[in-house]
C-alpha cells in the first residue's frame, strides 16, 4: 500500500511445525517490507496492529518501532523484517499502521492494508 511515498508489502506464512491445531494454536510468520520512495529520511516510530481471528476476536498490539528498533529508512531504501502472530483459529487477518516521521520533522501514519492469515486447506 502506498502512503505518503511509502510502500508497505506484507507476506504471511503458516508455521506448521510451530502450530498446534489440536490446542487451537495457529502460528503465522509475516514479513513486512517498507520502501521509502520519498526524497527524505523516514523513521518508523511506533506500530499499531489489529489482529482478528476467525471468531471475530480482535487483539490490538501497540509498541515502539518493530523488533526493538526504530529504523531509519533512507530515500530509495527498504527495511524488511519478519515477526509472527498467534491465533486461536486457522484463519484470520491483520491490518494496522506505523507512525512515521520525515527528516523535515513532519509526522504521518503509514497504513498497512489488511492481509490474510490462513492455514493451508483451512478454506475449501
Amino acid at each position: 500500500m502506498l502512503t505518503k511515498e511509502i510502500d508497505i508489502y506484507c507476506f504471511a506464512t503458516y508455521q506448521t511445525d510451530k502450530s498446534s491445531p489440536e490446542n487451537n494454536t495457529f502460528i503465522f510468520s509475516y514479513t513486512i517490507k517498507i520502501s521509502n520512495n520519498s526524497n527524505q529520511n523516514i523513521n518508523l516510530l511506533t506500530r499499531h496492529w489489529l489482529i482478528t481471528d476467525g471468531n471475530a476476536q480482535v487483539r490490538e498490539v501497540y509498541g515502539h518501532g518493530v523488533l526493538g528498533q526504530q529504523p531509519l529508512i533512507l530515500p530509495g531504501e527498504c527495511f524488511t523484517y519478519t515477526s509472527y502472530a498467534v491465533l486461536d483459529t486457522a484463519i484470520g487477518f491483520m491490518e494496522g499502521k506505523y507512525k512515521m516521521s520525515r527528516s523535515d520533522g513532519s509526522v504521518f501514519d503509514a497504513h498497512i492494508q489488511k492481509f490474510n492469515l490462513i492455514q493451508p486447506n483451512a478454506i475449501h
